[in-house]
């Protein structure tokens, strides 16, 4: 028996926390090179707060991808 093809309303549930994921490591790098605004070294600690955020929602993100693909 084939696997059953994804409805159309659960395609978006992938993009918010992709988009979510690629901002917070774009911002993560913007903030520590002086993007930021604001001065230097709370952009140097601002942007490695962001780093640890964006790592534990890509990981969220493949975990949960992972757990999809055993129940298929």
């Amino acid at each position: 028996m084939p696997c059953p093809r994804l409805v159309a309303t659960q395609r978006p549930c992938w993009r918010s926390p992709l988009l979510a994921a690629l901002a917070t490591w774009v911002w993560a790098f913007v903030l520590p090179a002086g993007g930021g605004g604001g001065a230097a070294n709370g952009g140097f600690t601002a942007g490695h707060v962001m780093i640890g955020l964006a790592l534990v929602c890509t990981c969220l993100i493949g975990l949960q991808h992972l757990r999809q693909i055993q129940n298929t």
